[in-house]
Parts: structure tokens; C-alpha cells; sequence
């Protein structure tokens, strides 16, 4: 498979977990308001959710899509993807 389609994949992927981890993290353990002001619902139990899930769906997309992957590519859609979505 292409590297680019495999990378874009691999976005999509951490970006979709990211969202949807935050999202039941926030529901089933949300306590702590992030920033009431801005968004009234979200908490960093969600926030935290959200990058383990984004981390895990990356790490694992990478792993069945381009086996033997460079670790410094994994590290950087570990941390990086979901941080940014």
C-alpha cells in the first residue's frame, strides 16, 4: 500500500478515536471542567481519554497497515495526531 494513503489513514483513524474516546471519557468519568467558559462540557478526564484513545487507534493502524514501521513514525502518531485533532 502507498505510504501517503497509509499515513492519511492512519489520520483519520487517530483523529476518529480521538474524538469518540473523549467523548464516552468525558461521559462515563467527566468531573473536572477543562474550561467552563469556552465549552461547558468538556473535561480533562475526556481530554485524557481522548489522547490514549487517538494514541491506541494510531499505534494500531500503523501496526496492521505498515508492519515494521520506524518507531520515531510511531511515536509522532502517538503524540502528535491526537494532540492535534
Amino acid at each position: 500500500m502507498k505510504k501517503i494513503l497509509v499515513l492519511l489513514i492512519v489520520a483519520f483513524a487517530a483523529t476518529f478515536l480521538t474524538d469518540t474516546s473523549a467523548y464516552a471519557a468525558g461521559r462515563l468519568l467527566g468531573r473536572h471542567r477543562l474550561a467552563p467558559s469556552l465549552s461547558p462540557d468538556k473535561t480533562w478526564e475526556g481530554a485524557a481519554g481522548g489522547v490514549a484513545g487517538g494514541a491506541a487507534a494510531a499505534l494500531l493502524a500503523l501496526a496492521l497497515l505498515r508492519p515494521g514501521h520506524s518507531p520515531a513514525v510511531a511515536v509522532v502518531a502517538a503524540v502528535g495526531l491526537p494532540v492535534a485533532a
